[in-house]
């Protein structure tokens, strides 16, 4: 028997191995991936992106597409 959970990126947030298998969980306020069942997904919020421009942070909604300095 492997540990498959030794393997990064076995799962996107928790793994735990068992006999022959592993299983992915996720932490509160995650549940996991429909199509994918070793991914998490946020369950509430909004997904974004933030990054550092020369003098300011900046942030860009993923369903919006809007970008605000923040």
């Amino acid at each position: 028997d492997i540990d498959e959970c030794l393997d990064p990126g076995a799962c996107s947030q928790i793994c735990i191995n068992e006999k022959g298998t592993f299983k992915c969980e996720c932490h509160p306020g995650y549940a996991r991936d429909p199509r994918d069942r070793t991914r998490c997904k946020a369950t509430e919020g909004h997904p974004s992106l933030l990054f550092a421009r020369r003098f300011d942070i900046r942030k860009i909604s993923l369903d919006h597409h809007e970008m605000v300095a923040i």
